[in-house]
């Protein structure tokens, strides 16, 4: 659980060794998760997840997050943190097969 942020490689195996390799040039945050979306909206706390051994990831990317702070209990968020929507955010990475 939890999102690992700047990163700018990650890689992802089974029990058996076989996987991926994510390489980029840009940082990025990632996440991996047991659960679908889903799954996460439907609960307000960890312990209602089922419990239960899954043998599927779901893996998400993101070039860009916006900085924490969104006026709904304190100030916006600093403007050197905001995603620009009138901006262009581009991105490329090398996904290698793992054996």
């Amino acid at each position: 659980m939890g999102n690992r942020e700047d990163i700018r490689w990650l890689s992802l195996k089974n029990a058996q060794g076989n996987g991926f390799k994510i390489t980029t040039d840009d940082p990025l945050s990632f996440s991996a998760l047991n659960y679908e979306d889903a799954e996460l909206w439907k609960t307000k706390h960890n312990s209602e997840l089922p419990q239960i051994f899954k043998t599927q990831t779901f893996l998400n990317l993101d070039r860009i997050q916006e900085g924490v702070g969104n006026a709904s209990c304190g100030p916006k968020t600093l403007e050197k943190y905001r995603i620009k929507p009138d901006t262009a955010y581009n991105y490329s990475l090398i996904l290698e097969p793992l054996e």
